[in-house]
């Protein structure tokens, strides 16, 4: 019977011991995810300004075309106001509309380019930070608590386990530091 108590005790005292290092690991983990996710939020945040800034520069792009098309409307307007019964032949009105109208047309693409590139640019940015935390699927809470119980088991068995040569105080460090990175790994509400 001491026997099998004293193997109880040699295996909670080792799966303390791992539980406390696992624990300790993950804490780290869960910290460096937690830098990770904040930089990537600022990245994500940098990424829309750049956006709402090109958006932004398309619509003054949008609206200077706009300014131009009326600049040339009340230049055209004076113009044969001026001519007053001179007229350009058909050909040369045509040949003019349709190099505004190329010149509108390239100014709108270079817009809707630019437009294009930083939305792609943000959903790429996006797929890289949902992507960033796959590798890492274990629950740290989860193994902090188990750790918990057992370095809990194992102080029950405090006197057991120094009659056999196992201090006490490693039951209570083992306790504390679940406790602390329990707390740390607890969300915050």
């Amino acid at each position: 019977m001491q026997g099998l108590v004293f193997l109880i005790a040699i295996v909670a005292a080792v799966l303390a011991v791992i539980f406390f290092a696992q624990a300790r690991a993950n804490g780290a983990a869960v910290v460096t995810l937690r830098a990770e996710a904040d930089a990537a939020g600022k990245e994500a945040e940098a990424a829309r300004a750049q956006v709402r800034e090109l958006q932004a520069d398309g619509k003054a792009k949008a609206a200077q075309l706009v300014e131009l098309r009326e600049k040339l409307a009340d230049a055209r307007r004076k113009g044969q106001e001026s001519k007053a019964g001179k007229q350009q032949s058909r050909g040369a009105r045509e040949s003019e509309l349709l190099e505004d109208l190329a010149h509108a047309r390239k100014l709108t693409e270079e817009a809707h380019a630019s437009e294009a590139q930083a939305r792609k640019d943000l959903e790429e940015r996006s797929a890289r930070n949902r992507e960033g935390g796959l590798p890492n699927r274990s629950d740290p809470l989860a193994d902090v608590k188990a750790a918990r119980a057992v370095a809990t088991i194992a102080k029950e068995h405090a006197a057991e386990l120094s009659r056999r040569g196992l201090p006490s105080a490693y039951s209570d460090a083992a306790v504390q530091s679940a406790k602390t990175h329990e707390l740390t790994l607890t969300p915050r509400q």
